[in-house]
């Protein structure tokens, strides 16, 4: 089982205290099970953390969620899988991760040389494989 690479609740209390709050009043409301699994899927994809992949996976295929449906999630656009609650959902999620994802990038293009510096020596086509 993988663990998570970051203690997310010690490095940033806040952020992550107020993220569980989120997730805890989402969870209360009326939103399907299901529905909020794939999205959590989705977001941890984007965020690219395997631990919350594995996570929300593993609860998606514990609920009898569809292999079609999570090989496909990354790609839930041109699927047919998805209903058209499921792709509302979808989108709503990526959106605001998307456009807090093209921030940063600009964020690390422009700012200074240090963090540009440790942004070339961290990019893939500089990592061993």
């Amino acid at each position: 089982m993988l663990t998570s690479a970051f203690p997310y609740w010690t490095l940033a209390p806040n952020a992550f205290n107020a993220l569980k709050t989120f997730t805890e009043t989402i969870e209360a409301g009326s939103v399907n099970k299901k529905l909020l699994n794939l999205v959590y899927l989705r977001v941890s994809q984007i965020n690219g953390c395997a631990y919350c992949t594995q996570l929300h996976g593993r609860d998606l295929r514990k609920d009898g969620e569809t292999p079609e449906r999570t090989d496909t999630l990354a790609a839930w656009k041109e699927s047919p899988h998805f209903t058209n609650e499921e792709r509302i959902a979808l989108r709503w999620a990526e959106l605001p991760i998307l456009r807090i994802s093209r921030c940063l990038k600009r964020y690390l293009m422009n700012s200074r040389p240090a963090i540009r510096a440790c942004r070339l020596q961290n990019s893939p086509s500089r990592l061993q494989v």
